[in-house]
């Protein structure tokens, strides 16, 4: 287990750049902040090499306080402009300079202005974050696809995507979690004591068109992250256990990364075990979604199905007498309440409901016990057999590798024989945990102190499996 150095972020950016989004005029600021960058600093693309003039960065300011006067408000840390637009305009300019969104240089008799490059991602970041950007899911599973197979299939100079892959990566699982964080929210929001023509339109505007069809049903379907896993931690484990890749990789990662060998190995290792965790993690994060999905279509379910029932007019007295009851709570007890009748419905005993025809009560009967028959008894023996056998444990691997083994020092996957639905079980775990070098100590803990697990290069086909060959070598 390795840790990774603690970058801290405001070694990087100034420490007082987001005191003006904290501000009584944060909106305000925001406003400014967008439309400087979109208009000026975006491309970064001026007639001087020093910036842009001081001047048109206020001019830019002004139009936007011109534009949000409603945004200004009073700030007891700051000055008073008494409200002159310009004076605005350059107090906004002033705050934001002292804060470090913008730098300022003096050439000549002129001032110009640029945005640090740090600043500038980071605003960026922001700016996309507020536009709410949705992740293309096909794009990024096929250019997932595309990149692992070009780096398994030529290794030497591919680090630098191998990087970027692992960022991609992360992005897609957070992408994920915010699909289920979305729908979540959707829930939340109709829990409440809500018309049932808002919960329905926010299910067909916000769900079915924002969620569904456009993020669910592509992740669903054919461009489900399923197909790949397999693919993509088959590589993996070729590039982690393939010696002459695995230094391809490491060479490429000591030109990006120059100086520092072991900076650069543990950088190599952090980008594989998080890939790693992201595809493994991919089915449990598609279940938490259909989860979510489920418990919202009951809820939307349950609000339609209640207004199906109840005819308009009841709904409308209802809703009166509830408004009613709320408004007269603290009223006398005398105070009269008109409540509808239906169909001139009578008063007494005729209200109450009668069965249709007389039934007498059931006699009391004898419990009989019936046990099981014998076809039911070896059905359950054998399915309590069958459990038993694909339940692998320590001692399961155990004894059957002193079974395989017997005098042997080192065993291929093409030794093994299978007699039983248990051998072919605990095979099929050493194949797993041959890939997984780091869940299987977990799992077998035992079982790893004794042997040793490899990957070999070359692919085995026996009557049971079609795999890549694993070498299990004994301990001293």
């Amino acid at each position: 287990m390795f840790t990774m150095p603690d970058h801290d972020l405001f070694t990087r950016l100034p420490a007082d750049l987001f005191r003006p989004l904290a501000s009584p005029r944060q909106r305000l600021y925001w406003r400014v902040l967008v439309r400087l960058y979109q208009t000026l600093f975006e491309d970064d693309f001026t007639e001087s090499e020093y910036g842009h003039a001081r001047a048109l960065v206020v001019n830019t300011i002004e139009t936007v306080l011109n534009q949000y006067t409603s945004l200004w408000v009073d700030d007891p840390d700051e000055e008073d402009s008494g409200g002159d637009a310009r004076l605005r305009a350059n107090l906004v300019y002033n705050k934001l300079r002292q804060c470090g969104w913008m730098e300022q240089d003096r050439r000549a008799y002129h001032d110009y202005v640029t945005m640090p490059p740090r600043v500038s991602q980071c605003l960026a970041a922001l700016i996309e974050l507020a536009e709410g950007r949705a992740l293309v899911m096909t794009g990024a599973l096929k250019n997932m696809r595309a990149t692992i197979r070009e780096i398994q299939a030529r290794p030497e100079g591919q680090a630098d995507r191998l990087v970027e892959l692992a960022k991609d990566a992360l992005r897609f699982s957070r992408h994920l979690n915010s699909i289920r964080g979305a729908i979540k929210g959707l829930y939340d929001n109709i829990r409440g004591d809500l018309p049932a023509r808002e919960i329905v339109n926010s299910f067909f505007d916000d769900f079915l068109r924002e969620i569904f069809i456009r993020d669910y049903t592509t992740i669903k379907t054919t461009d489900n992250p399923l197909a790949i896993r397999n693919e993509l931690l088959s590589v993996l484990s070729a590039l982690r256990y393939q010696q002459d890749k695995l230094q391809a990789l490491q060479d490429g990662y000591r030109s990006l990364y120059p100086g520092d060998a072991e900076q650069a190995r543990r950088h190599l290792e952090q980008d594989l075990s998080r890939l790693e965790q992201v595809f493994l993690n991919i089915e449990r994060q598609l279940d938490a979604i259909d989860t979510m999905k489920v418990r919202y279509e009951k809820r939307v379910d349950t609000v339609i199905d209640y207004a199906t029932r109840t005819t308009r007019p009841i709904g409308k007295e209802l809703a009166r007498l509830i408004t009613q009851l709320s408004a007269d709570g603290a009223a006398p007890a005398g105070r009269g309440l008109k409540v509808p009748l239906l169909g001139g419905e009578g008063l007494g005993e005729s209200r109450f409901q009668t069965p249709r025809r007389f039934r007498p009560p059931p006699a009391p009967g004898v419990l009989r016990q019936r046990g099981l028959s014998d076809d039911a008894k070896q059905r359950l023996a054998l399915e309590r057999a069958a459990r038993q056998a694909i339940q692998i444990d320590d001692n399961a691997l155990l004894e059957f590798m002193a079974t395989q083994m017997g005098e042997r020092h080192r065993v291929e996957l093409a030794e093994l024989v299978i007699h039983s639905v248990r051998d072919y079980f605990c095979v099929l775990n050493m194949l797993r945990a041959a890939d997984f070098g780091r869940g299987a100590r977990r799992l077998f803990p035992r079982f790893c102190r004794q042997y040793e697990l490899s990957g070999g290069e070359h692919w085995v086909r026996t009557d049971y499996f079609n795999s890549r060959n694993i070498i299990i070598n004994k301990r001293t």
